[in-house]
C-alpha cells in the first residue's frame, strides 16, 4: 500500500491545526482560570523572647519587621478577594473578605493586637511580601482593606489567582 505525498501533507496538516487548537485554548485558559495564588497574615512579634524572624516589606518602599514564623489566617480563611479604588488619585487596594473561621479569627487577633502590623505574604510567582497594614482598630465585620507594594497589574493577577483557589477550595469534597 502506497500513500501519496498529499494525503501525509493533508494528515500532517490536520495534526499540526489540532496542536494549534490545543495550544491556543491553553493559553487562554491560563489568562482566565488557570492562575493560583496563596495569601498567608502573619502577626508583628514584639515579644523579645518569642521566636520570630526578620522580614523586608517592600519592593520600593523597604522596611523591616520582625513577624511570627506561623500565620493566623491563610487563603483557606478567605471567602473573597477584589481589587477596590481608595482614593481619586488611582490608588487601590486588595479587599480580603473573610470566612466566618476567619472573620473570628480576624476579630480576636485584631481586638488584641491594636498597634501591630499584619504583614502579607503572597505567593504567586514567587513568595513575595505586599503589605504590612497596621491594626488601628478592632475589625469584627470580617473585611481587610490593604494596600500592595506592586502594580495594579500584578494585583489583578493576584486577585484572580486567589479567586480561582477559593473556588476549589469552596467545593465540597466527593469521597
Amino acid at each position: 500500500m502506497t500513500i501519496s505525498g498529499s494525503r501525509i501533507n493533508i494528515f500532517l496538516g490536520m495534526v499540526l491545526s489540532c496542536f494549534l487548537l490545543v495550544a491556543c485554548k491553553t493559553t487562554e485558559q491560563k489568562k482566565t482560570g488557570k492562575e493560583a495564588a496563596a495569601i498567608q497574615i502573619f502577626l508583628e512579634s514584639v515579644n523579645p523572647a518569642a521566636e520570630k524572624r526578620s522580614i523586608t516589606i517592600g519592593e520600593r518602599t523597604q522596611s523591616q519587621v520582625n513577624v511570627a514564623l506561623t500565620p493566623f489566617a491563610d487563603t483557606a480563611d478567605l471567602e473573597s478577594a477584589s481589587i477596590v479604588d481608595v482614593d481619586e488619585m488611582g490608588g487601590f487596594g486588595i479587599r480580603l473578605n473573610f470566612n466566618d473561621h476567619g472573620k473570628l479569627v480576624l476579630d480576636t487577633v485584631t481586638g488584641s493586637s491594636r498597634g501591630l502590623r499584619m504583614p502579607v505574604s503572597v505567593v504567586y510567582t514567587q513568595v513575595r511580601w505586599l503589605g504590612a497594614p497596621r491594626i488601628n482598630r478592632r475589625i469584627t465585620d470580617g473585611t481587610l482593606v490593604f494596600t500592595p507594594d506592586c502594580t495594579r497589574e500584578e494585583a489583578e493577577r493576584i486577585v484572580r489567582g486567589l479567586t480561582n483557589v477559593i473556588k476549589k477550595l469552596s467545593k465540597p469534597y466527593v469521597f
